[in-house]
């Protein structure tokens, strides 16, 4: 029996025929049809092969009329609620000015007149025409009677007006991560530990009902045909939201939890182990070592090129990081390390070192978040200790002035996609989100150009650093999968689950300028259609 294409997603034993299906891109297989049993592919091969399997076990056949399908995306590394805090924000990605900034400001605030708080995100100091940083004052020109928060595109750094420094009592504050002026008085700029205060206000500001915020950005994801994700610095909160929306029966992305470090000390309190389950797992920590380098806070073993007196901030000790990988590798747990300059990679290496010798287990223990400045030294020894690296091909293009950042000697350290896989180091792909945008072709189109068609001066010295559309493929669904420690997706071989999406153009024939036009037409998730 035949049924109309797309119009079940209630088999539990079916057959994809007359497609156009890769099963894997390392190596590259290809078939015309396969066959899915309670969740998970069971056969491959021709129509025939699988028209005759899913009979004999009482199915029925898809015809997907030589529609391309691919393994789901597998996003190794974004913020799930920052996601869903992004849909209620203000966007400012390519502001180029800082009257561009206040006008996009003032349009937001009097289209949503009862927010009790503005918050936005994506400005880049490094776009603005007045060649400054943005102040206090410039937004209070704007917003002086609510509370305005406009985070910078990193995600380390922030603008806030006067009313919200109030709020937050950072005006007196001592902290060194609160920015002042040659007089002391604090600017509106703040970093690092700050930005974790202020994500606990805004959340409390303008969310009310928490599961549909988080549901709302599950469906977001969902939509981008995105499967699977790690999702790093996750709190208790948005944990317990999931598993209630488990229960409730909501349709869920594959979600592997990372705890932001405070709540892994909570969440330790009550369990000793990671849990696991088909859709919420919770398998490990995310600690920062360090901070970005749009905000200069990355740690580096020698001094920023445009800033001569900063090396950056270490925001961990290797003390403290060796003590916390003895006790999350002891229970079980991955820990997830931010690392993004390599005197930061450096202190990871040393702390891991330290404590590998007593792992037992196969599996992924330590995984490295960015490594966006990275010698061949450090490159050879994640391989040789066997730590996974998560990349983020995107900050390519938003970062298109670090070749100012870090100078040209250091310029072939810069994000060598190529070189890490080359070497064997486990690689998945992620795009940070929001810090970048969460569509999956984003991320591919920037890993594959490098940069290239926008001109970005990094792409004119790592040229050589670009992967083929195979290669990103690959680490975005098998690679990204070896990073989470999950073993049956990431494939459309048989046993592996059967996670797939739905394309409206061969990625593998299609133009790197042409990527991003990619649609994606249907989401399946174990066998069932999620979108």
């Amino acid at each position: 029996m035949y049924i109309q294409y797309g119009s079940r997603n209630d088999l539990n034993v079916f057959g994809l025929i007359n497609g156009n299906i890769y099963v894997s891109f390392k190596p590259i297989k290809k078939v015309e049809a396969l066959a899915i049993a309670y969740g998970r592919v069971i056969a491959i091969g021709n129509n025939n092969y699988v028209r005759r399997i899913v009979h004999e076990l009482g199915g029925e056949v898809i015809d997907i009329g030589k529609r391309t399908v691919i393994p789901g995306f597998i996003d190794a590394h974004l913020h799930l609620d920052g996601v869903a805090l992004t849909l209620k924000s203000l966007d400012l990605r390519g502001t180029r000015s800082i009257n561009e900034l206040k006008s996009k400001l003032k349009d937001f605030v009097d289209r949503n007149p009862d927010l009790e708080v503005i918050y936005g995100r994506g400005w880049d100091q490094e776009l603005f025409i007045e060649g400054r940083w943005p102040t206090r004052y410039d937004i209070d020109d704007v917003v002086d009677d609510k509370p305005v928060i406009l985070i910078r595109v990193c995600g380390h750094a922030a603008l806030l007006n006067t009313k919200a420094m109030e709020d937050l009592d950072i005006l007196r504050s001592k902290s060194k991560d609160v920015v002042r002026d040659e007089k002391g008085i604090p600017t509106g700029i703040v970093k690092e530990s700050i930005i974790d205060i202020i994500s606990s206000y805004v959340k409390g500001k303008l969310v009310k009902e928490y599961d549909k915020y988080i549901h709302d950005a599950i469906n977001y994801l969902l939509s981008q045909g995105i499967t699977t994700i790690g999702y790093v610095s996750a709190d208790i909160k948005t944990v317990n939201s999931l598993l209630r929306l488990t229960r409730e029966g909501k349709t869920l992305l594959r979600i592997y939890a990372y705890l932001d470090l405070s709540d892994f000390e909570k969440f330790l309190s009550f369990m000793n182990s990671p849990i696991y389950s088909d859709y919420v797992s919770v398998v490990g920590v995310k600690v920062f070592l360090d901070g970005s380098l749009g905000a200069r806070t990355a740690l580096l073993t020698k001094p920023y090129n445009d800033d001569p007196q900063n090396s950056g901030q270490e925001l961990i000790s290797v003390n403290d990081l060796t003590k916390l990988m003895d006790k999350a590798f002891s229970k079980g747990f991955q820990v997830a390390a931010h690392a993004i300059g390599d005197k930061a990679i450096d202190n990871a290496i040393v702390a891991y070192e330290r404590v590998r010798s007593s792992i037992k287990r196969s599996d992924i223990h330590f995984r490295i978040e960015h490594a966006s400045v990275i010698r061949p030294d450090q490159i050879r020894k994640l391989r040789e200790l066997d730590v996974a690296v998560t990349i983020q091909p995107r900050f390519i293009i938003s970062d298109w002035w670090v070749v100012k950042r870090v100078g040209t000697e250091r310029v072939k350290w810069v994000y060598p996609f190529k070189t890490m896989k080359n070497e064997g180091i486990t690689i998945g792909l992620s795009t940070d989100a929001p810090v970048e945008p969460s569509n999956p072709w984003e991320t591919v189109y920037a890993a594959v150009t490098r940069g290239s068609l926008e001109n970005i001066e990094l792409s004119k010295y790592t040229a050589y650093e670009a992967l083929s559309i195979n290669e990103a493929l690959h680490l975005y669904t098998y690679g990204s999968a070896r990073v989470l420690n999950v073993k049956d997706i990431g494939k459309l071989l048989p046993g592996y689950k059967a996670d797939f999406v739905v394309l409206s153009n061969d990625p593998l024939v299609t133009k790197p300028k042409e990527l991003r036009r990619i649609k994606i037409l249907e989401v399946w998730i174990g066998g069932l259609r999620v979108k």
